[in-house]
């Protein structure tokens, strides 16, 4: 009598090399869909954040301008008194009273623990914004060295720029890391810190009327900023 066939043995649980490698191949592409879904989440939510404090920037501005008659403080320079030395009043101990707070002025894309690269926003330098405005919204002052903005005189309020993302990289010289990239030119050169595009290719931008735009180099170069810095603080053209 012969015997019963029997049937196959079960492959329940045994991989071939060309499985192995198939499935290894596919959890590999998920990794980097993964990671780069997650990156530009985390960018996202940078950018938002970063709106949010260049909001409060504008608020704080719109509200000190209105204190003095439109007028916006840019900068004065407190001559020197016995026993204590000449003092600068920045844009930033300009909104202090109105909530800006030293942190406020610092962009949360700031590197954890940077060092090399001070990621903040920036004001239009006081001389950018005399050479462009000349008599025609900006007022210099002898007494006390003070210099104004008057912003009801601008032409077009909601396309000048007045803050962004600004940068202070190693090759800046003429910035100190403490300032924080306080000021920034439309035009940035090797010597002077300009925009940059660090949210996804963006610059985040405040205009004097307040409002705020997220803007792509192009854009930026529509805006007369023809030159700036990249994500990796490289200075170059749009």
């Amino acid at each position: 009598m012969m015997d019963a066939p029997q049937p196959p043995a079960s492959r329940c649980g045994a991989w071939t090399a060309t499985e192995l490698l198939v499935v290894i191949a596919l959890l590999a592409i998920l990794a980097i869909l993964l990671t780069g879904t997650v990156h530009k989440a985390r960018q996202n939510a940078l950018q938002a954040k970063c709106v949010a404090r260049l909001r409060q920037i504008a608020v704080a501005t719109l509200l000190a301008a209105n204190e003095n008659q439109q007028k916006l403080l840019l900068y004065r320079l407190v001559p020197a008194t016995p026993g204590q030395g000449a003092q600068e009043t920045t844009w930033t101990t300009t909104l202090k009273p109105y909530g800006i707070q030293w942190e406020d002025t610092l962009c949360p894309a700031l590197p954890p623990g940077g060092r090399s690269t001070y990621i903040a926003y920036g004001r239009r330098a006081v001389d950018d914004i005399a050479k462009n405005l000349k008599d025609n919204g900006y007022q210099g002052s002898a007494l006390g060295g003070s210099t104004w903005l008057l912003m009801l005189r601008i032409e077009s309020p909601s396309s000048y720029v007045l803050y962004g993302d600004s940068v202070y990289s190693p090759q800046i010289a003429s910035v100190r890391a403490g300032q924080q990239a306080y000021s920034f030119r439309l035009n940035a050169t090797k010597d002077n810190p300009g925009i940059h595009t660090r949210h996804n290719g963006r610059a985040n931008l405040v205009f004097v009327d307040g409002s705020l735009e997220s803007c792509p180099p192009a854009r930026l170069k529509e805006l007369g900023i023809t030159s700036g810095y990249n994500a990796r603080t490289e200075l170059t053209l749009w």
